[in-house]
């Protein structure tokens, strides 16, 4: 059966690049206001930067709450496993420096031509606007590589990670299916 909290999120790259209208309005709001609290910078994720990586996502972890879902543990596996293969698996991505120190990271692979799939994204929570502005930057770049259409995958069936992934417009969404094998 169809599962909507499973569903791809697609959206036109160039939408998240450049983030125009009303819309995005409050999205560009907190990019100004990341802006102006810190100098920050971002630089092309390659293998010898992984373990700056790591710096981000285990303050991630160290923050999480009793409820976390098995789905988010199995997440943070594939994220560490992501990492470790990075480049054999010839993964792309980027990493944000607020004041010189890590604070945000995007994993992105070539789905197709024309999409790319943004595998994991992570930004320090304690700093305001990050989550917003490593997707921007993403994006920017994925549109200078010619994708067209980015697939930010599903919400793991998360309340609050769907309402942000929805809140940046989807196109469409692709519905994933799960298969059950009778024995």
């Amino acid at each position: 059966p169809a599962r909507p909290g499973l569903a791809d999120r697609l959206h036109q790259a160039t939408d998240l690049a450049e983030l125009r209208g009303r819309r995005f309005a409050s999205k560009r709001n907190l990019i100004a206001q990341a802006t102006g609290l810190h100098s920050w910078s971002v630089e092309r994720l390659v293998p010898e930067l992984v373990d700056t990586c790591r710096e981000v996502a285990d303050d991630i972890a160290r923050k999480r709450t009793a409820e976390c879902s098995v789905t988010l543990d199995q997440e943070t596996e594939a994220l560490e496993h992501a990492l470790r293969m990075f480049g054999p698996l010839g993964l792309r991505g980027l990493l944000l420096r607020i004041e010189g120190r890590p604070g945000a990271f995007s994993i992105c692979d070539r789905l197709n031509p024309t999409t790319a799939v943004v595998l994991f994204e992570r930004a320090l929570r304690t700093e305001k606007g990050l989550y917003q502005l490593i997707n921007r930057e993403t994006a920017r770049v994925l549109v200078e590589h010619g994708f067209s259409l980015v697939n930010r995958e599903e919400d793991l069936g998360d309340p609050g990670l769907r309402r942000a992934k929805l809140s940046y417009f989807p196109t469409r969404l692709e519905m994933k299916h799960t298969l059950t094998l009778r024995r």
